[in-house]
């Protein structure tokens, strides 16, 4: 079995494409599921946000996996996948394992070392569980990938002084007008990177902030804990008459704020200067609003110079994470070949048979029997002992879940060489 990853991020893909193939909340126990019937794999796991749409599989047939995935995601977002499969990575193995705990740890995003990855993985998982596509195998790797995570938060520097998108936002709010002093600010969405906003927006000094969401009851709860003044969501374009800047992050399928919309706002501004921060994935801001003069459009990918800046701040710890990376993924698959079948059956089919022997031996029956009719009888034993364990083994190593019984059966009947011992504990 292969563990197989397949994806696109931000350092490669841009936000135009990303979009077209990022799947809602909504969408994403249902891909899971279509996923299990038409890709070619035992367990899969799918990761999308902001930045990335990736999945990770246990596999036998890598090659026909990603192929599947490939058209899947091609006919599931409807978009050909010529323009999207040259962005695509892939890692296989222990470059996969590596991948996942880099992307947990927060040292693949846009933002190094930011925290709102690590909740975004978790409900990724809760979403593949509740799909019944993660298995025993990858549920062990994710589990892992958290343990790691904590570990190097508290061993490294990492997040320290850490970032987010949404506070990398309001940063580049700060760069366009030398340092926010009471500039009136329109949030438009109220989800966790827009209620992260508004934190690092009251931080930064804004003056009056506007929260507008479909849902005015969420506005104005969001609204609530700062001070701020909820609209309703209907009312969000005349408000822009008013506004100094606009930081955008509904979950929007399609763009909320149109080439026209804001054509007509500038109209009524009298031509004053509109900054546009769009951090949504779809884009909740179409691409041609830029064209308008004195406006100003920045969207997610856009913050990739801000966030430059902060990663050197904490570039000397990315080697630290890395060693620690290293060692746990050596110490992963240290732990997963320790229990190859063949290695372990003849364990148990030794510990059986000494068992047998000893018993026999004890009682007096082995006097009665030549050493031949002794063998013979042992052997036919052990066979029938076995029959149901090697039978549960050949199927679930069909699935790729044999690890599961052959784990089990090492504690159960303490099959591992003590100097693997301290493999298991690191893996």
């Amino acid at each position: 079995m292969t563990i197989l990853t397949i994806g696109l991020n931000h350092k490669l893909c841009p936000v135009a494409v990303r979009e077209q193939l990022a799947f809602s909340k909504t969408d994403c126990v249902e891909a899971l599921k279509a996923m299990k019937e038409n890709v070619s794999a035992t367990e899969i796991f799918l990761l999308s946000t902001c930045n990335r749409v990736e999945a990770l599989f246990v596999t036998s047939e890598p090659f026909q996996a990603k192929k599947d995935f490939v058209q899947f995601l091609s006919q599931f977002h409807q978009i050909q996948s010529d323009q999207f499969e040259s962005y695509l990575y892939e890692h296989k193995d222990e470059a996969a394992v590596k991948h996942l705990f880099k992307v947990v740890c927060g040292l693949d995003s846009l933002v190094l070392g930011e925290n709102e990855i690590h909740g975004q993985v978790k409900e990724s998982y809760q979403w593949s569980q509740e799909a019944k596509t993660v298995g025993p195998l990858l549920g062990r790797l994710i589990e892992k990938a958290f343990q790691i995570a904590k570990q190097i938060k508290t061993e490294t520097k990492i997040n320290e002084g850490a970032t987010s998108v949404s506070s990398v936002a309001v940063e580049l709010a700060e760069k366009i007008f030398g340092r926010l002093h009471g500039e009136k600010v329109l949030v438009l969405g109220t989800g966790e990177m827009s209620e992260l906003t508004l934190k690092h927006l009251m931080s930064s000094g804004a003056g009056a902030v506007v929260v507008a969401n479909r849902t005015f009851e969420k506005a104005e709860r969001l609204a609530s804990q700062f001070g701020a003044q909820a609209i309703r969501f209907d009312d969000f374009l005349s408000h822009l008459e008013e506004v100094d800047i606009v930081i955008s992050s509904t979950a929007a399928p399609q763009p909320i704020l149109s080439h026209k919309d804001i054509s007509e706002v500038m109209r009524s501004r009298k031509q004053k200067p509109l900054f546009l921060i769009d951090i949504a994935v779809p884009r909740d801001i179409d691409s041609e609003v830029s064209q308008v003069d004195d406006v100003y459009l920045y969207n997610i990918d856009d913050l990739t110079v801000v966030a430059e800046s902060n990663l050197k701040k904490r570039k000397k710890e990315i080697s630290q994470c890395e060693v620690v990376i290293d060692q746990k993924v050596e110490a992963f698959f240290s732990w997963l070949h320790s229990l190859d079948v063949g290695p372990v059956v003849e364990r148990l089919k030794e510990y059986i048979e000494d068992c047998l022997r000893e018993e026999m031996h004890d009682s007096g029956i082995d006097k009665n029997l030549s050493q031949e009719e002794l063998d013979q009888v042992i052997h036919r034993l052990r066979g029938k002992i076995m029959h149901a364990p090697l039978t549960q083994l050949k199927k679930a190593a069909q699935n790729g879940g044999a690890f599961r019984y052959l784990e089990s059966l090492e504690k159960l009947f303490n099959l591992k060489k003590p100097e693997k011992e301290s493999l298991k504990d690191e893996a």
